[in-house]
């Protein structure tokens, strides 16, 4: 589980350091983004200022499993939101089924990854 928790750790912050210092090559290199609508430099910042506490929130639990739970648990919720928000504009038709496809892995699976290991 602390392999888990690492792992999450790092992807979480490597992916909110990326938003957070190149947020227009993130906005072009990740697949489906430009789907979404025009890039906003700010935007793409905020949101990687929260993947990258929770990064922060999963180091923790690395570390201090317990004292950090609670912390983890708040990330996911910001996760499990954003994976609730592309479920919405698909079912909205917003997105296309094929977008939300593409997302699976990385925002919606992970995230239930992430609940999964930071409840226990």
């Amino acid at each position: 589980m602390k392999t888990l928790r690492f792992i999450l750790a790092l992807l979480f912050t490597a992916n909110g350091l990326w938003m957070l210092s190149a947020p227009l090559q993130w906005f072009g290199t990740v697949p489906g983004v430009t789907d979404t609508g025009a890039f906003n430099p700010h935007f793409v910042r905020d949101i990687g200022a929260a993947y990258l506490l929770c990064g922060l929130a999963f180091g923790a639990l690395v570390r201090w499993p317990v004292a950090a739970r609670p912390y983890a648990l708040a990330a996911c919720a910001f996760l499990l939101a954003h994976a609730g928000i592309h479920l919405l504009e698909t079912l909205t038709g917003v997105q296309g089924i094929r977008h939300l496809l593409r997302d699976l892995p990385a925002v919606l699976i992970l995230p239930l990854v992430a609940t999964w290991v930071a409840w226990r």
